[in-house]
């Protein structure tokens, strides 16, 4: 007998209803704990706010917080034992480790700058609070000096050009001969940059007496980055500069200010760092002003035309003189962060004028030329200034803001990188907006940006540029030996072998299509004929696969629902059974009746997928032998054992696992035992290996005679085929007892004229013996190129190691990181082509000669100097997938409990 109460309810039901008062209770305590956090965050908000509710649209005008009364004179009090204090030796030692730290903009120079005095850090926070309120104009020039680093890059201008000129660091004399010299040879270009500048001068609408001042500095500027030159705006930038600042002072802000304060990429040729920008701050409009980001998306608003024209110029040509000042000490003193604060608080004051606009046109002109509202509010600020009250706090760096923050910015871009790479490949036309770019940038300081320039941008090299450039190729127009050549005559290095077709070399396919159509073109388009071609092509196949029959296929329908599945079709026809055998991550198309995988809606209750190389599977087929109709093998999977194929689409970490599988063969021989005794066919998938392993394929290369095989790719001899061979009993398409009962495998192309010739031509180029030892020099070439990579690798410190099978190769990280992904990038610009699959899965050919796998070494390297000069390489501070995990578990929990939505 039980203790449990007998109140007449079954114990499941019970057990359900206590999971149900569980459940209750939880949800409880969960919906109070809520309530009781939106009261206090309500709370705090309406003590800290200065703006209304980011939900609803701003009204006409916002109420600015006053200051306290005396907070105009703290405020110069503040600045003015600042003043005393800003030439300090301290400020260059906090410069430099700060300019040099991967931090880059994540702790602004002045928290730095506490470390390194004796100040507490609360008064440099001060500092901070101050630099927004306003630098005030005595100190501005000494203020922007400092912040940005211009009197030590002017030391190291002048240590670097001493030491070029002597060899002697020792020979620094005056540092004011330095900038005249920069203006010397400014005023001798002759080139692009130089007449855009006389251009640009007279126009950008600064006092009669700066217009010379402004000359010398732009042209200054071309001639110490003669990579960069100029670019429209910053014009702009320059004479902002000096109205506050001396000719030689504002030439050394502006180079601090473009070549390590702003990303990288935002005034070179292709603008890859203001184009990720722009998608940036799409991405912040949609979170904090989500009514706006419907509307422009209601009227196809692209911000880019109106915002770019904000970041390039720094709103210097935007906002009024004393809002525009302020900007630009915050710049200067915070970074690249500010431009976007700045964006989304002009989008927030102009938010009820832009909700009314009714056409694009209209947008556009708000947001171009500021409507009344906007002036009406600047004015407002300018009159209010007086009286202690702030735009910037209440816009720029309102409460509606909370929670922006660099790492939000690192996040966006980061998640947009690969967006604006594509782009960047498949359009690299000249987008110079008036820039002038003669070679590759140099490295960024972002560490978001770094070294985007050096493997997106196509740029023209500026000396004595090369007949045609190695950079990635996408649109490729012609092949020559193992390089490929793309329309723009870039070329590069092909290790993506087309997809397994290229197993020869591309020049001998030219010659096996070019010898068909010699052959073929008589016939013209004639199907179905069993000529000389076709049946020399039939024998020379059953010598190759060691069986009677030959079905030939061809594209369309056919390639993927008839050359593999006609194997499993006319094995399940013969056999009479209904289940077929595959093994994990094995690929056999996509034909929905033999993949189910992700991508596969209707789930095939006839195909068994079991773990490769796993006793336990040997004897599950062992076992239900009667039922199954035949085993399904892809040979690549030795390469990635259970898995799907690699590739860095889906690469999160250094959690990549391919090589050979050691055992494989005599795994393969099992399983052909083990097949035989259940009187069931074994069906090697070659569509992929075929050819390219050994003149026989896996059979060849793994001694191991299957009852059916399936050949694709490079048997065409550059052409699409598709071909099943079998033994006749396996291989009928009629019943001989039951004469209505046949097996439809068939399609319209089969056995093309052109195509039969061309694997003709391939055939008779196989069967030779020079092919034959073409396969172990190959191999031979490989694991040399293997070994000697790895330990050029290993020996530089690079985490990257190569691993093959045969001709198919990958390469697999060392070490954590998260943007390994990354690398497929740099290798396209050093001049590799590579498939969708990046670093995944990459083949040679045995066009393949020992001077092109040296050649291929030598970009390999120069990637991986360019990338772990970049810091990408740099392994996480956390645990990626733990974070994943945390984040999926806790979704996981909320669903259970009815806490979504």
């Amino acid at each position: 007998m039980t203790d449990e109460p007998h109140d007449g309810v079954d114990p499941p039901v019970r057990r359900s209803r206590k999971r149900d008062r569980l459940r209750q209770r939880v949800s409880s305590g969960l919906s109070n704990l809520s309530a009781t956090w939106s009261r206090v965050t309500e709370t705090l908000e309406i003590r800290r706010s200065r703006t209304l509710s980011a939900r609803d649209p701003s009204p006409a005008f916002v109420e600015l917080t006053p200051r306290e009364p005396d907070a105009e004179a703290k405020r110069q009090d503040l600045w003015e034992s600042v003043a005393s204090h800003i030439g300090d030796e301290h400020l260059s030692v906090a410069w430099e480790r700060w300019k040099r730290s991967l931090a880059g903009e994540r702790n602004t120079f002045w928290s730095k700058l506490a470390i390194h005095t004796d100040s507490p850090r609360r008064d440099w926070d001060r500092i901070s609070q101050a630099v927004r309120s306003g630098v005030p104009e005595q100190f501005r020039c000494l203020v922007w000096t400092v912040c940005t680093g211009a009197t030590t890059k002017q030391k190291e201008a002048a240590l670097k050009a001493a030491t070029r000129e002597s060899g002697s660091p020792e020979a620094v004399e005056a540092l004011e001969t330095l900038y005249p010299l920069f203006v010397s040879e400014g005023l001798k270009l002759k080139n692009e940059a130089s007449a855009v500048i006389e251009v640009d001068v007279p126009r950008t609408g600064c006092p009669e007496a700066l217009l010379e001042p402004l000359r010398h500095v732009l042209l200054a500027f071309a001639a110490k980055n003669p990579i960069l030159g100029y670019c429209q705006s910053m014009n702009f930038i320059a004479a902002a500069l000096l109205r506050y600042c001396d000719e030689e002072s504002a030439f050394w802000i502006l180079c601090s200010l473009i070549e390590d304060i702003l990303p990288d990429g935002y005034y070179t040729r292709s603008m890859i760092g203001i184009r990720v920008d722009m998608l940036v701050l799409n991405s912040l409009v949609m979170k904090y002003l989500p009514h706006l980001h419907n509307h422009f998306a209601e009227y196809d608003v692209d911000l880019s035309p109106v915002s770019m024209n904000w970041f390039l110029c720094l709103y210097i040509n935007t906002l009024p003189d004393r809002l525009r000042d302020r900007i630009l000490d915050c710049i200067l003193h915070e970074g690249s962060k500010v431009l976007f604060r700045c964006a989304l608080g002009l989008l927030r004051c102009m938010e009820s004028s832009l909700l009314g606009a009714q056409s694009l046109v209209e947008i556009y002109d708000m947001l171009r030329s500021p409507p009344e509202e906007f002036t009406a509010r600047m004015a407002q600020w300018e009159r209010s200034a007086e009286k202690g009250c702030d735009f910037m706090s209440d816009f720029v760096y309102g409460s509606w803001l909370q929670g922006f923050s660099l790492d939000i910015l690192i996040q966006l871009r980061a998640q947009h990188l690969a967006a604006i790479t594509v782009q960047a490949w498949l359009s690299k036309g000249d987008e110079t907006r008036g820039c002038q770019a003669n070679e590759p940038a140099a490295q960024p300081h972002d560490p978001q940006l770094r070294n985007l320039e050096s493997w997106i941008v196509l740029d023209e090299p500026a000396v004595e540029p090369p007949k045609r450039a190695q950079k990635g190729c996408e649109r490729v127009q012609s092949t020559e030996g193992v390089d490929v050549v793309d329309i723009d005559e870039n070329s590069a290095m092909d290790i993506s072998g087309s997809y397994g077709v290229n197993v020869c070399g591309y020049e001998k396919y030219k010659e096996f299509i070019e010898e068909g159509w010699k052959t073929a073109k008589k016939q013209g388009l004639f199907l179905g004929s069993l000529d000389k071609t076709v049946l020399d092509n039939i024998a020379r196949l059953r010598k190759i696969s060691g069986q009677p029959e030959v079905s030939f296929h061809m594209s369309g329908t056919e390639a993927v629902m008839c050359a593999r599945p006609s194997a499993v079709r006319v094995a399940r026809f013969n056999t009479r059974r209904p289940l077929v055998v595959t093994f994990g991550g094995a690929y056999h198309g996509w034909w929905d009746g033999m993949q189910p995988v992700a991508g596969n809606e209707r789930l095939p209750s006839d195909v068994l997928c079991l773990k490769d190389m796993s006793n336990l599977s040997l004897k599950v087929i062992e076992a239900r032998s009667s039922e199954i109709a035949a085993v399904l093998v892809n040979p690549l999977q030795c390469f990635h054992l259970n898995q799907s194929p690699p590739s860095d689409p889906v690469l999160s970490s250094n959690n990549r696992k391919v090589g050979p599988s050691p055992g494989y063969k005599e795994w393969l021989h099992r399983l052909r035992d083990t097949c035989k005794q259940g009187g069931i066919p074994l069906i090697f998938d070659e569509v992929y290996t075929g050819f390219r392993l050994h003149p026989r394929g896996a059979q060849g290369a793994y001694d191991v005679k299957a009852d059916i095989v399936c050949y694709g790719k490079t048997l065409g001899g550059g052409l699409p085929i598709g071909v099943v061979c079998g033994p006749t009993d396996l291989m009928a398409r009629g019943d001989a007892r039951k004469a209505a009962r046949v097996n439809y495998v068939i399609g319209t192309f089969a056995g093309h004229p052109f195509v039969m010739a061309s694997m003709n031509a391939f055939l008779k180029w196989l069967e030779t013996s020079e092919t034959t030892k073409s396969y172990d020099v190959m191999h031979g070439n490989i694991d040399s190129f293997i070994k000697t990579a790895n330990a050029k690798f290993q020996e530089r410190g690079f985490p990257i190691q190569l691993t093959n099978w045969f001709s198919v190769w990958s390469i697999l990280y060392t070490k954590p990181g998260r943007y390994h992904w990354l690398f497929q990038y740099f290798l396209k610009d050093a001049g590799v082509s590579l498939s969708w699959v990046g670093t995944g899965r990459l083949l040679f050919s045995l066009e393949w000669k020992k001077e092109d796998y040296d050649r291929l070494l030598e970009r390999l390297l120069a990637a991986c100097e360019q990338m772990q000069k970049g810091g990408w390489w740099e392994e996480p501070k956390a645990n990626i997938k733990a974070k994943l995990g945390v984040e999926i578990g806790t979704a996981v929990f909320k669903n259970l409990l009815g806490l979504t939505g």
